[in-house]
């Protein structure tokens, strides 16, 4: 009824490996900086030069990868929000319904002064209205 998982099961799967690899690239990173600075002290730096040298000062252009990869991306993607998103559909759309609503509370204010004589025959109007379409039209 059900198909078996792919990739095997999790009991497969070892993390030894990567501990491994880890402790390796530890123990090789401990060992060049043993042979480079305890030995010779800060007289160590000059024996590195050319590329190594820059690779290591740059901080193996991790900052520069993260930037290119990461940084500019969101940054583009970020600019493309505010031009779209913000410029055009909230400056744009819903600052225009802001402005129409105001424009119809004007209008109102106008209608709505608190003149009870006004409302009564407003009321009157639309009832007058109600009657007209409902015997006259209805039939």
């Amino acid at each position: 009824m059900f198909s078996p998982p792919r990739g095997g099961s999790p009991h497969e799967f070892s993390v030894w490996p990567g501990y491994a690899v880890a402790l390796a690239v530890g123990w090789i990173g401990w060992g060049v900086s043993y042979a480079l600075y305890y030995k010779r002290g800060l007289a160590g730096d000059q024996a590195l030069s050319g590329r190594v040298r820059r690779v290591l000062e740059n901080k193996f252009y991790v900052d520069e990868f993260y930037g290119w990869l990461i940084v500019r991306p969101l940054w583009a993607f970020a600019r493309a929000l505010w031009r779209i998103v913000d410029a055009k559909l909230i400056d744009g759309l819903l600052v225009g319904m802001a402005e129409f609503v105001e424009w119809c509370a004007k209008m109102a204010r106008r209608i709505q002064n608190g003149d009870v004589q006004r409302y009564a025959a407003v009321t009157a109007l639309g009832v007058a209205a109600l009657v007209y379409l409902l015997l006259v039209r209805g039939s």
